[in-house]
């Protein structure tokens, strides 16, 4: 046998053995995982906080863009296409 076979030995028995008790199960879940997910959590949290005030922010700007758009054709000459293009060259911009 060789390192690999015996580390792999190892970890299953005590894969099998951790799963077997619930003995076992409660001590790794109470003095392990929980304060490591508690600690992780902890880590996250202000990037967490920022990444929902960002997307928060770009839902509210698209939905202003959004209305805009529907008021500005809705409420426009009444042309369709002319009326947009003639907007967009008198605004100093692309179309002369």
């Amino acid at each position: 046998m060789d390192l690999r076979e015996i580390l792999c030995d190892l970890v299953n028995r005590c894969v099998i053995e951790i799963n077997d008790g619930d003995d076992i199960k409660q001590p790794i879940k109470e003095k392990i995982l929980k304060p490591l997910i508690n600690y992780i959590l902890e880590q996250i949290y202000p990037y967490l906080i920022v990444s929902v005030i960002i997307f928060a922010l770009t839902l509210l700007v698209a939905i202003i863009i959004l209305v805009l758009i529907i008021k500005s054709s809705s409420g426009g000459s009444g042309g369709g296409s002319s009326g947009g293009s003639s907007g967009i060259s008198s605004m100093g911009g692309i179309g002369g």
